[in-house]
């Protein structure tokens, strides 16, 4: 993934997913869309993030954004 000026972003039921906006004609690997699980994300958050993630996921039993 490194390498690309851009990425489009999309967001999930289960966390964000980045795809290289700009695929070169070169190896298959360009097209590998990452995926970064709302578990991964939660450490990366401000409190408030944090507190923003948990009302998202506090009707949801076993979310990944629970405390």
């Amino acid at each position: 993934m490194l390498g690309h000026a851009s990425y489009q972003v999309a967001i999930g039921r289960d966390g964000l997913y980045f795809t290289p906006a700009f695929l070169p004609l070169e190896g298959p690997d360009c097209t590998t869309t990452l995926r970064l699980s709302f578990s991964q994300l939660k450490p990366l958050l401000s409190p408030l993030g944090r507190q923003q993630m948990g009302a998202l996921f506090a009707d949801k039993k076993g979310g990944s954004g629970k405390k």
